[in-house]
């Protein structure tokens, strides 16, 4: 994360134990092979939109037409915390308070293992995926594609010994799918859940 940050990719915002990293679409890749290209119309290219697709052709090419519409991914943002435990017991400690919540646990997938199944190595990256079909469906219902982000998912992983703890902030997923203060209030609790995640 930090070589992003030094790189311009990512603007890192700091408020306590906690780092808020919003992507800088504007940002310009800078090997040859993608020389001119934006950062924002790949990420659309990844999220597979017609026209972002268009985009990246246009821009991969070098024709910048003046009247161009924007379809950088701007604003997409990701919440990362500090874990002061390893992944197992962040892991260990996230679905204990998640049983003591009432919610269910979908998926513990432990990603690195999958990695050396594979012949490749990965650090230490464990995602869980989690909610509370009470309080999504409502949600799924009003923007059926919000079920592409639900249930709600937590990464933790290793960045060099320090255990981090990584997620969409909620602000990001109630933009995407324009949903009413009553609906963003349901997916709202994934921030204290991580603040008595990470605690002491």
């Amino acid at each position: 994360m930090a070589d992003l940050v030094a790189a311009g990719y990512l603007t890192r915002t700091r408020t306590g134990r906690r780092n808020l990293y919003s992507v800088n679409t504007e940002s310009l890749f800078r090997h040859s092979a993608q020389e001119g290209l934006r950062v924002g119309a790949f990420l659309e290219l990844l999220t597979q939109r017609a026209e972002a697709r268009t985009l990246y052709q246009t821009e991969h090419h070098g024709d910048r037409e003046a009247g161009m519409s924007d379809n950088g991914a701007g604003g997409r943002k990701f919440v990362t915390k500090e874990s002061p435990r390893n992944v197992p017991d962040t892991v260990a400690r996230l679905v204990e308070l998640l049983g003591a919540k009432g919610m269910k646990v979908f998926g513990v997938i432990d990603q690195s293992a999958e990695a050396r199944e594979a012949g490749l190595e990965l650090r230490a990256t464990t995602l869980v995926l989690f909610g509370n079909p009470a309080a999504g469906t409502p949600v799924m219902a009003a923007a059926p594609l919000a079920a592409l982000d639900l249930p709600l998912k937590v990464a933790v992983w290793d960045d060099d010994g320090q255990t981090r703890v990584s997620y969409t902030a909620p602000a990001e997923l109630a933009a995407r799918y324009s949903l009413s203060p009553d609906l963003s209030s349901r997916l709202a609790g994934i921030d204290a859940l991580t603040d008595a995640l990470v605690a002491d």
